[in-house]
C-alpha cells in the first residue's frame, strides 16, 4: 500500500497526513490505529523496520474479537512489507487457530522452515477438534520422518484421532512409543487417554493395566475406566473401580457419580444406589443436572418409579435428556399413561423431543394401544423431520402393528427406500400379531434379497407368526434353518417359540422331547409346555413337568395357578387341592384380572370383583 501512494506523489505530504490518508483507506478507528500502528517511532514513514511487538499486540486483539479478517490483512501487510514473517509464523499460526483459520494456519505451517513441537500440537489439537481426524493423523505421521520427536501432549490428542476412526492396531503401536519415550507412566493426561481408547475398543484388561502403572492417579483416569467398564456391560468392574478409587482418598466428581449410577442400575443394585445418592449429596452434586438424570434411571431401573419421579421434581430445569430418562423409566415400570403425561408436559415446557424420545413414547401408546395419541406423534414426527429416523420407523411399525393397524405399518414401511433389520423385524412382528403368518414369513425369506442376515430377533418375530397362525411345517422348516446356519445356534426365546408351536398343534412330546435338549431349561420353557397341556388336557405331561420345576426350585405364583387349573379342568380335583395347599404354605396369592378399555375418548381399568363406574 505504501508503494501505491509513492507512484501517486502523496509522499511529499506531511507525515501526518499520510498517516491519516493510510488510516483512512485501511479502515482503522483512531483508538485502533494508535493501539496498533504499524509504524515506530524510531524509524521514517518510508523505508522503516517494523517492530515485531507491533504485531503482536494486533494479533493478539484480532484473537480477542475472533476475527480472521484481520489476521489474513496483518498477514499480508508481513508479506508486503518483507517482513520475516515465517520467523513470526508460531504466533500467527496460534491466531489463525484461535479464530477458526485452520487452513490458513496449515499453510503458514508448510512454508516454514522449522516448526516447533508447540506449533504441531496446536495444529493436530486444531484438526480433531474440527473432526478433521485423517488430517490430524496425517500431520502426526509426518513428525518422526522430519525429526520431531512427540512429547505427551501429542499422544494425548493423537491418542483421540486412533479412536474417532477405529484404529486400535494404530492406537497400540502409539502406546509402544509412549513406552520407549518414558512417557507412560509420567503423565496422567496420557494415561486417561490411553484408559479411555482402550475401554472403547472394548480391551478393558489392557486399560486397567495402564491404570495401575500410572503413578498419580487422579479422578479423570479413574472415570475414565469407570465409564469404559459400564459402556462394556462390565457394571460390576466399574463399582470395584470406584470402590478403589475412593479407597485411594481421591474424590469424585460429577461425571464418576453419574457413571456408578448407572452401573449401579443397569445391575438393579438399590442398596448401592442409595449408598451412592448418599455420596452424591455430600459431594454436593444433588444439583448437577447429569447426576441427577443418572440418579433418577437409577431408581427406574430398579424398579422405584415413584422415587425416580420425586427426584425428577427437584431438577430446576430439565433438559431434553432428563425428560427422556423419565418417559423411559415409566415405561420401564409399565406406567405408559404417566409416560404420556410426561410427554405432554415436556412439549408444554418448550422441550423439543428427539427420535429416542419419540420411540419411548410411541412404546408407551403401544403398551396402551392408544392409536388417537400415536397419531398425533406421528404427525409430530413427519412435521420435525423426524420421521426419517430408524429409530422413529421401527417405533412407528411395532405401535401400528400393535394397534391392529398393519395397513398402516405396511404404507411406512413401503415407504423406506432400504429398510433395515430392525425394521424389517418389526414389520415381521406385526404381521405375527395380526395373524398374517404367509406374509410375514414371505418378508423373512425376502431379507436376503436386501443384503442383509437375519439376527436372532428375525428368527423369534417368524417363529411367533408361525405360532399364532399355525404353520407347523414353516416354522419347523426356519428352526431347522436357525439350527444348522446360525453361529450361535438358537437361544432360549426361540426354543420358547418353537415348544409353543408344537403344543399348540398337539405334539406335546416332540415339545417335551425338545426342553430336553435345552442346557438347564428355566421355567419359560416349562410354563409353554403347560401352557400347551391345559390346551390339550395331558395330565400325564403336567406331572412330569411339575416334578422337574420343582425339584429345580422354579416355582413361582403364575405356575401354581396354570398347574391348579390344569388340574381341575381334567377333574384331578385332589390333585388341584394339593397344589392350592403349596399356594397358601408358599403365601402365594392370585392376583385380580385386569383390563383396559376406552369409552368416548376416556380411558378405564376395569379390575375383576369391582364394581365398575361405566354405565
Amino acid at each position: 500500500m505504501l508503494r501505491i501512494f509513492y507512484s501517486e506523489g502523496i509522499l511529499s505530504c506531511k507525515s501526518a497526513n499520510l498517516v491519516k490518508i493510510y488510516k483512512s483507506f485501511c479502515g482503522f478507528s483512531h483508538n485502533s490505529w494508535t493501539q496498533n500502528s504499524m509504524f515506530v517511532d524510531r524509524g521514517q514513514i518510508l523505508g522503516v523496520d517494523y517492530d515485531a511487538t507491533d504485531y503482536i499486540s494486533r494479533l493478539r486483539e484480532c484473537t480477542f474479537k475472533k476475527s480472521i479478517g484481520e489476521v489474513k490483512r496483518i498477514h499480508y501487510e508481513m508479506k508486503s512489507s518483507g517482513f520475516d514473517y515465517l520467523s513470526f509464523g508460531n504466533k500467527l499460526i496460534d491466531a489463525y487457530l484461535k479464530c477458526g483459520g485452520i487452513d490458513e494456519a496449515r499453510n503458514v505451517f508448510d512454508e516454514m522452515p522449522r516448526r516447533h513441537i508447540v506449533t504441531w500440537n496446536s495444529l493436530i489439537s486444531a484438526y480433531i477438534h474440527s473432526h478433521r481426524n485423517e488430517e490430524a493423523l496425517e500431520l502426526y505421521q509426518k513428525m518422526l520422518p522430519e525429526g520431531v520427536i512427540p512429547d505427551e501432549f501429542t499422544f494425548s490428542s493423537v491418542l483421540k484421532v486412533f479412536l474417532n476412526m477405529g484404529l486400535p492396531h494404530e492406537g497400540r503401536k502409539a502406546h509402544g512409543r509412549l513406552i520407549c519415550l518414558g512417557l507412560e507412566v509420567k503423565n496422567v493426561f496420557v494415561g486417561s487417554a490411553l484408559v479411555n481408547m482402550y475401554s472403547s475398543f472394548g480391551n478393558l484388561k489392557n486399560a486397567r493395566l495402564v491404570l495401575d502403572q500410572i503413578v498419580q492417579k487422579d479422578v479423570v483416569l479413574f472415570t475414565s475406566l469407570i465409564v469404559g467398564c459400564t459402556q462394556n456391560g462390565e457394571d460390576s468392574e466399574a463399582l470395584e473401580v470406584f470402590v478403589n478409587m475412593i479407597n485411594e482418598g481421591i474424590k469424585a466428581n460429577e461425571f464418576t457419580v453419574a457413571s456408578v449410577l448407572i452401573a449401579s442400575g443397569n445391575l438393579a443394585a438399590l442398596c448401592t444406589g442409595k449408598v451412592i445418592h448418599g455420596m452424591m449429596i455430600k459431594f454436593g452434586f444433588e444439583s448437577v443436572v447429569a447426576s441427577q438424570t443418572s440418579l433418577l434411571t437409577m431408581y427406574s431401573k430398579c424398579g422405584m418409579a415413584d422415587d425416580s419421579m420425586k427426584v425428577f421434581s427437584q431438577v430446576v430445569n430439565p433438559n431434553l435428556v432428563t425428560w427422556t430418562a423419565v418417559i423411559a423409566g415409566l415405561v420401564q415400570n409399565s406406567r405408559e399413561a404417566h409416560a404420556l403425561e410426561m410427554f405432554c408436559r415436556m412439549i408444554r415446557s418448550s422441550v423439543n423431543p428427539n427420535a429416542f424420545t419419540i420411540s419411548t413414547v410411541l412404546r408407551a401408546c403401544s403398551g396402551l394401544t392408544a392409536l388417537q395419541e400415536g397419531n398425533q406423534i406421528h404427525a409430530h414426527t413427519i412435521k420435525t423431520g423426524l420421521d426419517v429416523s430408524r429409530f422413529v420407523v421401527s417405533a412407528l411399525l411395532d405401535f401400528y402393528g400393535k394397534c391392529g393397524t398393519i395397513e398402516m405399518a405396511k404404507c411406512i414401511f413401503d415407504s423406506l427406500n432400504e429398510p433395515d433389520i430392525v425394521s424389517i423385524n418389526s414389520m415381521i412382528y406385526g404381521y405375527a400379531q395380526n395373524g398374517l403368518g404367509h406374509e410375514a414369513i414371505g418378508l423373512f425369506d425376502q431379507i436376503t434379497d436386501w443384503g442383509l442376515q437375519p439376527n436372532e430377533t428375525s428368527f423369534v418375530c417368524v417363529l411367533s407368526a408361525c405360532t399364532n397362525c399355525g404353520l407347523l411345517e414353516e416354522g419347523k422348516r426356519i428352526f431347522s434353518f436357525l439350527c444348522s446356519n446360525s453361529i450361535c445356534g438358537p437361544t432360549r426365546d426361540h426354543y420358547a417359540c418353537m415348544i409353543d408351536l408344537l403344543g399348540r398343534a398337539g405334539r406335546l412330546k416332540e415339545a417335551e422331547h425338545l426342553i430336553t435338549q435345552v442346557k438347564q431349561p428355566d421355567l419359560v420353557l416349562w410354563r409353554t409346555l403347560l401352557s400347551a397341556c391345559k390346551i390339550h388336557g395331558d395330565v400325564e405331561i403336567t406331572k412330569r413337568a411339575e416334578k422337574v420345576v420343582r425339584e429345580n426350585e422354579l416355582v413361582d405364583e403364575g405356575t401354581c395357578v396354570l398347574i391348579s387349573n390344569i388340574y381341575a379342568s381334567t377333574g384331578n380335583w385332589h390333585e388341584a387341592d394339593k397344589m392350592k395347599a403349596l399356594m397358601r404354605q408358599m403365601k402365594f396369592k392370585k392376583g385380580p384380572g385386569l383390563s383396559r378399555v376406552e369409552v368416548k375418548w376416556e380411558k378405564h381399568n376395569l379390575v375383576a370383583g369391582q364394581e365398575s363406574c361405566l354405565r
